[in-house]
């Protein structure tokens, strides 16, 4: 073949190697993981990551790596909405807030605080110099409505970035693992020539990633103050709206209650990697999407390891000296041989005079009862008397035949988990021990949550405040309610069915 003719075939080569390619390469594209889902928030617990994702996805499951290995898969909760929100509002109730927009503040309070998700508890605040916490962990309606109508604006400097740093102060001294988020209406980010700077702001929410939702007041040259409060909304992953010409109020409660609520992906960290040492975590959706974020992981606990002692060095045998055969042991006596089997016989033996003695006694004692008048008085399932005094003043015997009440209750998403107790005053439900019944394996459950109790011939649940609130068959009590059998409670995350018998 010339030198021509090689050159054409390379080429041709290349072109098929190009075409192959080409018609490959949809497939490739296809197979790309969607987007759509974003970290919000994150935990670290002692064993796993509880990572707060935005994704709009229903009944999703999820798969996870931390570093370079896999960790044995996500438990994906909260796809109805039903997860702990504490939300923090923060108004600028400064003077450079105009009249229009400061009505259209407290109408959208009002929307946010109407329209909260399930449990959903509040933090109302002003801020100037620093935080002011008018209301805290609050879910009365009718309380928020009042502190927010009576807010006030008077001539005050109004420095975001401190106010922030006082709500990180807060949270960070939280117990709980809620999903947190904060809701700024203000004309734009100042800072206090005193206090901490942007950037000392920006290096703490990256420790602590909290969502910062801000809503911007427009007026005379604020541009570039309102672009730096924003820009807080993207570094969180959170959203933005300019309140000043906004229409609908209601949009933004619509949207913080419904496609700004997150899921909640539960990740275990693998022991290999509870050193210490941040980590990659990466979380992937049955749908595709794909969740990656860096944490620090906990320090495990670590088995010390022992080195082994070295094996001694081969020596020689010696030649062992020659050991002489021991003497022949003396056969037992007969005697000696069949004790056993005397001390055997002597248990039987025993054991029958025993059963004897028994048996003769009962004997007696049931020739010693005093054989039933027919028509002596026998009291019927539900009487109740008295027996006449002895002339030496014996005791009076009360006979009563009370029935006894049992309560019932029996977890719906885990039936194993079953609870009774007699219903005699009043059962107290909760997480702490000291409740008859005791929910501890739900953090959404308060520590006295509620009671149950018999008022005449209704049974009754009281809220004894809990934070998460109590449902009866989807509605809330307020004070008490009345429940029967089938009844279903809602305690925090908990549904129980109710059994009375």
């Amino acid at each position: 073949m010339s030198g021509k003719h090689r050159l054409w075939g390379r080429a041709l080569c290349v072109a098929a190697a190009v075409l192959l390619a080409l018609c490959s390469a949809p497939a490739a594209w296809g197979a790309q993981p969607s987007s759509g889902a974003n970290a919000m928030e994150w935990y670290v617990t002692q064993d796993a990551v509880l990572v707060y994702v935005r994704h709009g996805g229903q009944n999703q499951s999820a798969e996870a790596r931390v570093g370079t290995q896999s960790a044995a898969g996500a438990v994906v909760t909260g796809a109805d909405g039903d997860i702990p929100v504490v939300t923090w509002l923060l108004v600028d109730n400064s003077l450079s807030i105009g009249e229009t927009d400061r009505a259209k503040i407290k109408q959208l309070l009002t929307d946010l605080v109407a329209g909260g998700a399930p449990g959903e508890r509040f933090n109302l605040c002003t801020f100037s110099a620093g935080l002011n916490v008018i209301l805290r962990d609050s879910r009365n309606y009718a309380e928020l409505k009042s502190q927010i109508d009576s807010i006030e604006h008077s001539n005050q400097y109004a420095f975001l970035v401190d106010a922030l740093a006082g709500v990180l102060d807060e949270e960070a001294a939280r117990e709980g693992q809620e999903f947190v988020r904060i809701v700024v209406i203000s004309d734009g980010m100042d800072v206090n020539p005193e206090g901490l700077t942007k950037d000392e702001l920006t290096l703490r929410l990256r420790e602590r990633n909290i969502p910062i939702y801000t809503l911007g007041c427009k007026r005379d040259g604020n541009e570039q103050a309102l672009k730096e409060m924003y820009s807080l909304s993207r570094l969180t992953n959170a959203k933005s709206w300019p309140l000043t010409g906004l229409e609908d109020t209601l949009a933004v409660s619509r949207e913080l209650s419904g496609a700004e609520l997150p899921v909640c992906a539960r990740v275990i960290i693998p022991e290999a990697m509870r050193d210490g040492a941040p980590r990659g975590v990466q979380i992937t959706f049955s749908d595709g999407a794909v969740v990656e974020l860096t944490a620090t992981m906990p320090f495990g606990s670590v088995t010390p390891t022992e080195t082994p002692a070295p094996a001694p060095s081969p020596r020689p045998d010696p030649t062992p000296a020659p050991v002489p055969e021991p003497d022949p042991k003396p056969e037992p006596s007969p005697v000696l041989k069949s004790l056993p089997w005397i001390a055997l016989a002597v248990c039987v033996l025993a054991a029958a005079g025993v059963s004897c003695y028994f048996l003769l006694r009962r004997k007696r004692e049931a020739e010693r009862i005093k054989p039933v008048v027919e028509d002596e008085f026998l009291p019927g399932a539900d009487d109740t008397f008295v027996q006449d005094e002895e002339d030496d003043g014996g005791t009076v015997l009360l006979m009563t035949s009370e029935r006894l009440i049992t309560l019932s209750l029996t977890d719906r998403a885990n039936p194993s988990r079953h609870f009774e107790v007699p219903l005699q005053g009043r059962v107290s439900i909760g997480r702490a021990s000291a409740n008859q019944i005791v929910l501890d394996y739900d953090r959404s459950v308060s520590g006295r949550h509620c009671e149950i109790y018999l008022d005449g011939v209704t049974f009754r649940i009281r809220d004894l405040n809990s934070r998460n609130g109590t449902y009866v068959d989807g509605i809330q009590v307020v004070d008490a309610a009345e429940i029967s059998n089938g009844s279903v409670i809602k305690l925090g995350r908990l549904e129980l069915l109710v059994e009375v018998r």
